[in-house]
């Protein structure tokens, strides 16, 4: 026997008032993986963001900048540099499971993106 599902629409409202907001709203940026998913969406320009120069990544500190990952946690690799080993976590888009950012551990508020992993949303310019 089919059971009868009933759908009602759920209004959901921000608990600010306008006032509380500031007049120069932050616009979000909207980055695509190489697969079309998307995968970053942050506060601030990519080409703003400051620049490793080991590899040419882009850092990302979560506890200076709004960002939302839309990524899954990958394999941890290591790197041999000339003073010792870097520990990477990647973070994979979750669609065709590319690299787009890694941390140096699964806890870190540093997020780097890798170089040429994302596009432009060009729908939300």
């Amino acid at each position: 026997m089919a059971g009868r599902y009933q759908f009602r629409p759920i209004l959901v409202s921000d608990s600010r008032d306008q006032e509380d907001y500031d007049s120069e709203s932050v616009s979000l940026n909207v980055y695509r993986c190489v697969c079309k998913q998307v995968s970053l969406i942050v506060d601030l320009d990519i080409k703003q963001l400051p620049l490793r120069k080991t590899d040419g990544a882009r850092v990302i500190d979560t506890s200076k900048r709004t960002a939302k990952f839309h990524t899954e946690e990958g394999r941890t690799i290591h790197i041999r540099r000339p003073d010792g080993y870097e520990v990477r976590v990647l973070q994979n888009c979750r669609h065709c499971h590319l690299p787009v950012f890694y941390r140096p551990s699964p806890t870190s508020h540093l997020y780097f993106l890798i170089k040429d992993s994302v596009t432009v949303d060009s729908a939300c310019q």
